[in-house]
This record gives C-alpha cells, structure tokens and sequence, in this order.
C-alpha cells in the first residue's frame, strides 16, 4: 500500500509507487483492523468499507497477472506438462476436483517446480498452466500470484 502525494492510498501491484508505503497482510482480519486506524481512511468511501477496498485490490492483482500471463503467451513462455523442469512456475485453477488437484501438485513439486493454486477466472487455457522459468518478471509474477493465493485462502473472495 502506498500513500501518495494526493493523499490517495493505492495498492501498488509492481512495487514502483513513489510516496509512502506500508505493508497490509492478506488477512480479512488485518483489512478490518488497517480500516479502523488513520492510513486506510482516505481509500474507503465510508467506515466499514473493507469489502470495497479488497475489491480493489483483488481487481488490481488480478489485473497484473492477467497481464503478465498474457505478455507470457505473447512471448511463447508457456510449456507442455511433459518439459516440466526444476523451477519451473505450474499454476493450477481451486475448481479442479481435489484428486486432479493433488496429482498435479504432487507431480509438479516431485519435479521441483513451484506450483500455485489460483482462481480458475485467471486459468482459463486448461486444467494447469506450465510457465518456463527463465521469464521476465518472475519476482513481480510470482508476488503477486502469492498474494493472491494468500487473500483466496483467507476467504476473501476474488
């Protein structure tokens, strides 16, 4: 979270924001907590806005990895299940039913890959998405898509 010049409290997806910043973990408890204080009040509309502001974020996440995936395409980063190497990034859509879930994590993290579980609304190509590990803005991908995992875990709906 960054509070820029103008005041306005913006969740800054790329970490390159200048203003004043602090970190807000995904937690719906954390958000609750953040809004009764003063940094959270000039980015909600009225007092308990919390479901408005983690809108924004999830909208914000959502859009950055949608972004990245689809430069990832663009640039032919995406691999066959069968090439699956060592630090390889799988992201696996929560709709999957849990044994075809649990097969791909198992098979993916036996291989050394790092496997994430995300909305299927960001996975729509398969069952599992294959990313080589040698792309650019692999930090920044993989922030986000673990943020976004964290909030989805914690029962904030994406």
């Amino acid at each position: 979270m960054v509070k820029g010049s103008h005041g306005t409290v913006i969740f800054d997806v790329r970490y390159t924001q200048q203003g004043r910043g602090f970190y807000l973990c995904p937690d719906k408890g954390c958000v609750q907590k953040a809004s009764k204080g003063s940094r959270l009040r000039p980015c909600m509309s009225s007092k308990g806005d919390e479901a408005a502001f983690v809108g924004r974020i999830n909208t914000a996440l959502s859009e950055a990895v949608t972004a990245s995936l689809k430069q990832y395409a663009r640039m032919g980063c995406f691999k066959e299940w069968d090439g699956l190497e060592r630090e390889d990034l799988v992201l696996v859509p929560e709709g999957l039913p849990e044994g075809e879930k649990a097969f791909l994590q198992a098979e993916a993290r036996g291989k050394g890959a790092r496997v994430f579980l995300l909305p299927t609304a960001l996975i729509a190509r398969s069952s599992q998405c294959v990313i080589a590990h040698a792309v650019p803005g692999k930090a920044a991908f993989v922030r986000n898509v673990r943020f976004i995992e964290r909030l989805s875990g914690k029962g904030l709906d994406i």
